[in-house]
């Protein structure tokens, strides 16, 4: 599979499972959504709080997104 070189690297933690995708909308931290299509990886404009999740979507600011199509990221580093 293509590997994109401006991914999302070390400072920021892809959001897979269901359990990942709670703790990053119980602690509210903002998400950054990539679309993922084949030799095409971009990150959308848009980025916010999970306000809900299913088997099959993620919503963020009244949106779902598509877990096929789309990739999750929330920074791993604590900034102060």
């Amino acid at each position: 599979m293509y590997k994109n070189p401006n991914y999302m690297g070390r400072d920021y933690k892809e959001l897979v499972s269901g359990t990942e995708l709670f703790a990053a909308a119980l602690f509210q931290r903002p998400v950054h959504i990539w679309l993922s299509q084949p030799e095409t990886e971009r990150r959308l404009d848009c980025s916010g709080i999970i306000q809900g999740y299913d088997d099959d979507y993620v919503q963020i600011r009244g949106v779902r997104y598509s877990r096929t199509w789309c990739k999750f990221y929330v920074g791993k580093r604590i900034r102060a």
